[in-house]
């Protein structure tokens, strides 16, 4: 009897040596993981404050970037606008002047060619105006004399002038509507603009 009740005792404070241990390994774990726990949570709330402040200067830099693109755009807006508008009105323009004046816009350019072609006979090639109207207008400017022939041209889509090319052919000259066309919006773009919109480009 004394041996089994010495065993069971043996067993007991072998069993209290058990928990004992396994109580000190769970406190430990759970130190452990509390430790691993507040590590983690620190590095989060620190990666959080790294990415908002990322984020923040991101947000920023857009921002700035909206700030000056969005000026940029109504700039180049408003300029397309208006150079939309004058072409528009300058083409409205150029279909509503009678011929006459429409030969009279040709005289300007013919002016420019006196130099180029020298006393040399011309041959003239007209299109969308009669050779009578043509002759007359270059007779006006280069001299009845200096004149070989005017003939009509079959009609040409888009084209509306006339040609002056020297006998020899070595020298073509072109007057034409959108030659003057060009020539205005290169040179008068600005003045037409001012007109066309009477002081208001700035609005």
């Amino acid at each position: 009897m004394e041996e089994l009740r010495s065993t069971e005792i043996l067993d007991r404070e072998i069993q209290d040596d058990a928990r004992r241990k396994a109580e000190k390994i769970l406190k430990t774990g759970e130190g452990e993981c509390r430790r691993i726990t507040e590590e983690a949570a620190v590095r989060v709330a620190s990666f959080r404050v790294q990415k908002e402040a990322d984020y923040a200067k991101k947000t920023d830099a857009c921002r700035r970037d909206s700030d000056v693109a969005i000026p940029l755009e109504k700039q180049r807006k408003h300029v397309r606008f208006v150079d939309n508008a004058v072409q528009e009105a300058l083409d409205l323009w150029l279909r509503s002047i009678n011929e006459e004046r429409r030969l009279s816009l040709f005289t300007g350019l013919l002016e420019r060619y006196k130099t180029v072609l020298g006393d040399q006979k011309l041959n003239i090639t007209c299109f969308g105006y009669s050779p009578e109207a043509i002759g007359d207008l270059a007779g006006r400017t280069f001299g009845r004399e200096q004149i070989a022939s005017v003939k009509a041209s079959p009609a040409v889509p888009g084209v509306d002038g006339l040609t002056v090319e020297t006998e020899n052919r070595q020298i073509l000259c072109r007057a034409t509507l959108a030659e003057i066309r060009e020539e205005l919006l290169s040179v008068r773009r600005e003045e037409l603009a001012a007109a066309l919109f009477g002081g208001r480009l700035g609005e």
